[in-house]
């Protein structure tokens, strides 16, 4: 039987800190190619900013100021929170290890928590509202300035499964991963804590505040129409075409098929095949082979 006292728990704290941090950095989201990473300092991040691409010009006489379309766009942080409780008893008749497992998956949650809020903004984007004050996926997002404003889709189709085109290629990626404190785990197991006192357990938990905002709408592309080759280069084509309120291309080239898991074996079997069958059943060359990188995961179930 283990005796607890200050330097057992200590090194219990160690040691629990370990398999966090190595369960924490063992895992790469597959968010992280979508969404930049933004640090804030305060509650509250500014994004009125959001909505331009820069491109240079050719320097005659004076700098050509741009005057930015500023937008009413910001994103106030949201709290998050796990937590595993170990009993006493486990700790006094050396059990803890059994709670290794519990430990290991807390650093995991951690650090796939930004794949379940990047991934439920994606599949929510057709309610919720970026920076134009338009759905993130909409009909009607306003290209243009002084008054000569047209109307543009990201969107096509309205009944069918969700599945997404997008450019991640860019500095400012489709989504923003803001961050104001990154998780980090904290511990009660004093002997005078409360619930240590009163229902014997000591507690370990993690605690994180962050939200996920929308980028630039032109870099995605949402349709419910049937995953298919003539789909995937209509919103292929839309999305190539898009400019900027200045009226000269974006250069949007997408890099990523995103998809629910209903949806991940036709993808693959669209982007990863080399050949495809003919008519006569021989081969032909894909030329969608390895265009994009197919991405699926279970939050957009």
């Amino acid at each position: 039987m283990a005796i607890i006292n200050a330097a057992t728990l200590n090194s219990l704290t160690t040691s629990y800190s370990g398999v966090f941090k190595k369960a924490f950095d063992g895992v790469v989201p597959a968010s992280k190619e979508l969404a930049i990473i933004v640090p804030a300092t305060t509650g509250t991040l500014d994004l009125s900013w959001i909505g331009q691409y820069p491109e240079l010009r050719k320097w005659v006489g004076d700098r050509t100021l741009d005057s930015i379309k500023q937008h009413n766009y910001s994103l106030v942080m949201d709290k998050w929170e796990s937590t595993v409780s170990i009993p006493r008893e486990a700790i006094e008749d050396d059990q803890y290890g059994v709670y290794s497992a519990h430990i290991q998956e807390l650093g995991y949650a951690a650090k796939m928590h930004m794949d379940k809020t990047v991934f439920e903004a994606l599949k929510n984007g057709d309610s919720e509202t970026c920076y134009d004050s338009q759905y993130f996926f909409d009909t009607d997002h306003p290209v243009g300035r002084d008054g000569a404003e047209v109307s543009v889709s990201n969107r096509t189709g309205t009944t069918g499964t969700k599945w997404w085109l997008m450019d991640c290629s860019r500095p400012l990626k489709p989504f923003i991963f803001a961050q104001r404190k990154t998780p980090e785990l904290q511990v009660m197991t004093a002997n005078d804590d409360e619930q240590v006192f009163t229902r014997d357990i000591y507690r370990y938990g993690v605690r994180c505040r962050d939200v996920v905002g929308y980028g630039i709408w032109q870099s995605v592309h949402q349709s419910q129409e049937t995953l298919n080759i003539t789909n995937l280069e209509t919103a292929w084509e839309a999305m190539r075409a898009r400019v900027s309120d200045e009226g000269r291309p974006l250069g949007i080239h997408p890099t990523h098929l995103i998809v629910p898991p209903s949806l991940e074996v036709d993808a693959i079997k669209l982007i990863e095949r080399e050949l495809v069958s003919d008519t006569d059943g021989g081969g032909n060359s894909n030329h969608w082979y390895k265009r994009v990188k197919v991405v699926s995961s279970a939050y957009l179930a």
